[in-house]
């Protein structure tokens, strides 16, 4: 069962429109484009888009992290749409503001 978890994880994707709205401000890793750090390693860009959401809105709650994760597991992208959905509710705008260029 372990192996199959472990399969699953290496062969899922970050869909368009999470790495859109959300990868801007994420550091790709060195020799690699942003969208490619983020397709090679999801999780970790989960745990930054979600810490970003909880910084921003309900820094209490940054500690529980690891909780929302079990929860959530293999529904990450639910996760961070309900997310920014109360908080877009709450700032009338993205849960987390577009850089300006």
């Amino acid at each position: 069962l372990e192996n199959l978890r472990n399969a699953a994880k290496v062969q899922r994707t970050v869909s368009e429109d999470v790495v859109r709205d959300f990868g801007r401000d994420f550091k790709p890793d060195l020799g690699l484009t942003r969208e490619e750090s983020i397709q090679m390693n999801p999780d970790r860009f989960y745990k930054h888009v979600v810490k970003k959401l909880l910084e921003r809105h309900e820094p209490e709650k940054v500690r529980l992290m690891d909780k929302l994760f079990e929860k959530y597991t293999g529904r990450e992208e639910h996760l961070i749409h309900k997310l920014n959905a109360r908080y877009t509710d709450e700032t009338n705008n993205k849960g987390i503001p577009e850089k300006k260029s």
